[in-house]
């Protein structure tokens, strides 16, 4: 009965949920694995101060990664973000193979700490070579710092894992533009344009423009700006000193 209410939790069927666990004996519903899924009703039912005690206790006999996502969400809304992310800290430090959470602590580092998102991805990969989002990330944030042999080499990995990832190539392309390597840049931001058919991104896009620019393919690169309207005030700001700095 207990495995047929977490599928229906997990298929957001709350009312069903709910009246299966109502028939629960008091023996079964004092178990710390049916307290957690009480948890997840409370929380459902607004009432998320019972749900964290009830999920602490179901934390505390099982932290599987799903019990510390759940904590870090029911923290965070009861007590704030630090917290909650101090929480996750803690559980990742305590259970180091949790890949889940290491990479949600990784994307909260993003706006932290630099550094302590590039250890957090270093161990991600560490734990599974083929985690291509953390290869892509650390790619990313090493040529932040201009270190770009790693940055590279970890773009490559992600490319290899992903070849056709439209975030992939183009943070392949802006490594090469950097490194000097404006046809191979143009090349992977060619096919990431390619590759977005009809959801385009700005972003993307206007770096498809700054390799078509810097490859001195002015006509095309004038053509591809009067194709597509460009609505991300950050991919504005570039188009426009792009369009200041070559026009």
């Amino acid at each position: 009965v207990l495995m047929h209410i977490h599928l229906l939790l997990k298929t957001q069927d709350f009312e069903s949920a709910q009246s299966y666990f109502d028939k629960l004996s008091d023996q079964a519903k004092a178990l710390p694995f049916s307290r957690g899924l009480l948890a997840q009703l409370q929380l459902q039912g607004n009432n998320s101060q019972l749900a964290q005690v009830n999920l602490e206790a179901a934390y505390s006999a099982h932290p599987t990664p799903q019990n510390a996502n759940l904590m870090y969400q029911i923290i965070e809304k009861n007590k704030g973000p630090k917290p909650a992310y101090e929480f996750l800290q803690k559980h990742v430090r305590q259970n180091s193979n949790d890949q889940a959470n290491l990479m949600r602590l990784a994307n909260l580092q993003l706006g932290l700490s630099r550094d302590l998102a590039i250890q957090s991805y270093q161990t991600a990969v560490k734990l599974n070579q083929n985690n291509f989002i953390a290869h892509n990330n650390l790619a990313y944030l090493f040529m932040e710092k201009n270190d770009l042999e790693p940055a590279l080499e970890h773009a490559e990995r992600a490319n290899e894992i992903r070849p056709a990832d439209v975030n992939v190539l183009d943070t392949l392309g802006a490594i090469q533009l950097k490194r000097g390597k404006h046809e191979i840049a143009l090349e992977h931001f060619k096919i990431a344009v390619e590759n977005m058919d009809d959801n385009i991104n700005d972003v993307i896009y206007v770096n498809y423009i700054e390799a078509l620019l810097a490859n001195g393919q002015t006509t095309l690169a004038k053509r591809k700006i009067e194709q597509h309207k460009v609505n991300d005030n950050n991919a504005k700001s570039k188009l426009a000193e792009l369009e200041s700095k070559y026009f």
